[in-house]
């Protein structure tokens, strides 16, 4: 017995009468809550939500400028005028975006982030955008994640000296 995710089988053996057993498939990890059986299928759960959430040690700046950011183990702080940062963010695929926040100290937040959709030819799209410390809940464009032809990145403005980065989020429902 086994789980087909796109002609391949995973999952021989497993116990899905453990509630909340959690069960990984390479990148993905997934619980039995994730699942539901219909007409004796074993089918995912459609409408789930869930949360990613970015640390401060996954943002970076795009040269970096590694005598002008201050890191630490809870946040990244500018520490000199006109710096960006950046952070990747992988997303399920065939997720929908639902939300995305940054979360910095009270000095980012007169600065603003944007969560882009990046194409594999180098194009792409802002998704989402607010100020540093606020939510965007009216995700733009199309927000279907689809890992074969794009991928996904936290962008700030130009920080000031002393702005500090905590982390994000992105809450999307599979």
């Amino acid at each position: 017995m086994g789980l087909d995710f796109g002609n391949e089988l995973f999952g021989a053996g497993i116990d899905f009468g453990v509630k909340n057993r959690a069960i990984t498939f390479s990148d993905k990890d997934l619980n039995a809550d994730d699942f539901e059986v219909i007409d004796e299928q074993l089918n995912i759960r459609r409408g789930v939500t869930k949360t990613i959430s970015i640390p401060p040690a996954s943002f970076t700046t795009p040269q970096p400028f590694s005598d002008d950011i201050l890191r630490g183990s809870l946040s990244v702080t500018a520490i000199d005028n006109g710096i960006e940062f950046t952070a990747t963010i992988q997303l399920p695929d065939g997720a929908t975006i639902t939300s995305a926040v940054m979360y910095g100290d009270a000095s980012a937040s007169a600065e603003t982030w944007i969560l882009r959709r990046v194409f594999h030819d180098a194009s792409g799209f802002d998704l989402a955008g607010a100020n540093i410390g606020t939510a965007d809940t009216s995700i733009s464009g199309v927000a279907l994640v689809n890992n074969a032809a794009e991928s996904y990145v936290f962008v700030t403005s130009s920080l000031d000296n002393s702005d500090t980065i905590y982390g994000a989020s992105v809450t999307y429902t599979t």
